[in-house]
């Protein structure tokens, strides 16, 4: 009601209802210019690693900080400790950060969770990071069979009733085998059933070749396996003096701490409620933390996305709730990006800071002397939008006979969003996309040799464009860069360059 004037009803202001009029949703759909598949990409891994928050270093309870601010954008990505550790964080992170993943998680803030499937042949099931705050996760529900079962069942409601514990504690209590308590721990946490306050353990933990390693130990003290001297020849012995490399193979190769690390207190995870209620709310609150998610990693949300980010998130479900969300001005619907489905969702600011990204790539492209966007992105990395199962396309590899596997080890190098080599088995096998100048191609190669010598003390590359190296083009620059001619193949030796 009108306060001035008494008995008449104001339902809207006439300047909100002619809006309404004017933009409505259909219309606002259509006027959206949307951005070629390759400013996307750009986009998605300037907002990844362009930030001023790449490469910090973690040390103290800043370090702390930083970390938590990283992981924040990646929640609910799923890989394994190792993928994690060699991949990922390295991109964003320098210094010990792996090993303060253990002191964030003793805070309670963040945990992980596994979102090991069926039929996953991983040894060490993946594992995904997930903040006190965002909603749980969808799990699978337990299917725990065999002799374990009722093993696993003990060790659950024991956990449910006195609350975290070491696998210690849990034996002495339930009066059964460390290794019974320890081999029940993996079956519930391939089964999304329980977490720990570490991290850092698991890849031993689930490790068969530690576990034979640790029954070999004696009074906490592991035996020394005799192995015969390794002798060097000679130009490897003129490294060592000159202290490149140090005369011993894999030095440098990763930051990892080999001190064994031991598991910290494990605890149930919550489970789900069955009142229909709270499920709708809780699907609510799930849909909206996985929407900001999305478009905080990518920008845009739609079916391409959702499956190669959120596997186990429905998009028909989530789909419902943004169409909701649109009707209520939270998010815009349109063709954002080109080559993606045509149910494409963001919000108004992204959407202007797509298209000016756009046009800030395509002014650099224009004028000489301006560099353009350079990035080495990981395969298994989520800012690595190309490749088998992502939203986009790569070019074959092999001669056009195989896709790109997302393994540890394959790398890509984007200008401008757009692929330009291609790094398999770890550096050992590049290969050029024709697509791009050879000047530029000379550009990504040199970013790609700064960037990529700082993980081992050796980088042969065997196979250059389907080729022996020495016989490619390619020679004479990777010589300038620091190469050395090794047979067919080419050598650098850090330190050396």
């Amino acid at each position: 009601p009108n306060e001035q004037n008494s008995g008449v009803s104001q339902w809207a202001d006439a300047r909100h209802m002619r809006r309404m009029v004017e933009m409505s949703l259909s219309q606002r759909r259509r006027d959206v210019r949307s951005v070629s598949p390759e400013s996307w990409a750009a986009w998605v891994a300037d907002r990844a690693f362009g930030t001023e928050m790449t490469h910090q270093k973690v040390q103290g309870n800043a370090g702390l900080e930083a970390l938590s601010k990283i992981l924040m954008p990646l929640q609910g990505w799923s890989a394994t400790p190792r993928e994690w550790r060699e991949a990922i964080l390295p991109k964003r992170l320098s210094g010990d950060y792996f090993q303060n993943l253990d002191a964030m998680m003793r805070l309670g803030d963040w945990s992980w969770t596994a979102t090991h499937q069926p039929d996953d042949p991983l040894e060490v099931p993946r594992i995904a990071f997930q903040n006190r705050e965002f909603p749980e996760f969808i799990r699978n529900a337990p299917q725990i069979l065999g002799e374990e079962k009722e093993c696993v069942t003990e060790i659950r409601n024991l956990l449910f009733k006195t609350g975290p514990a070491t696998s210690a504690e849990i034996a002495l209590k339930l009066a059964k085998p460390i290794s019974n308590i320890r081999n029940g721990m993996k079956e519930l946490v391939r089964s999304q059933s329980v977490t720990n306050e570490k991290v850092v353990f698991l890849e031993r933990f689930f490790s068969s070749a530690s576990q034979t390693k640790s029954n070999g130990k004696k009074s906490g003290v592991e035996r020394q396996v005799s192995r015969p001297p390794q002798r060097m020849n000679g130009f490897r012995a003129l490294l060592a003096q000159q202290g490149v490399g140090g005369g011993q193979r894999g030095v440098g190769r990763s930051t990892f701490s080999q001190e064994p690390a031991t598991e910290g207190r494990w605890r149930c995870l919550s489970e789900v409620d069955d009142d229909v209620t709270s499920d709708r709310d809780k699907s609510d609150t799930r849909m909206a933390a996985w929407a900001a998610l999305l478009m905080q990693r990518y920008g845009v949300v739609c079916r391409e996305v959702v499956h190669f980010a959120a596997p186990g998130l429905a998009w028909a479900d989530l789909a419902d709730w943004l169409e909701s969300a649109e009707w209520r001005g939270e998010v815009r619907r349109g063709y954002f990006v080109e080559g993606l489905s045509g149910v494409q969702y963001t919000t108004d600011d992204t959407a202007n800071e797509l298209v000016m990204f756009c046009d800030r790539i395509a002014a650099g492209a224009e004028q000489t002397g301006l560099d353009p966007s350079i990035h080495l992105v990981s395969a298994i990395d989520p800012a690595n939008v190309y490749g088998s199962s992502a939203p986009l396309d790569l070019p074959l590899v092999d001669g056009g006979r195989a896709r790109l596997p997302r393994i540890l080890g394959n790398s890509l190098v984007l200008v401008d969003g757009r692929p330009v080599w291609i790094v398999q088995e770890r550096g050992k096998r590049l290969t050029s996309l024709p697509h791009a100048s050879e000047a530029v191609r000379e550009q990504a190669l040199r970013h790609l040799i700064r960037n990529f010598t700082g993980t081992s003390t050796k980088w042969t590359v065997s196979v250059l464009d389907d080729a022996p190296p020495v016989t490619t083009k390619w020679a004479e620059v990777l010589g300038q860069l620091g190469f050395v001619h090794d047979g067919l193949s080419m050598t650098m030796y850090r330190g050396l360059i």
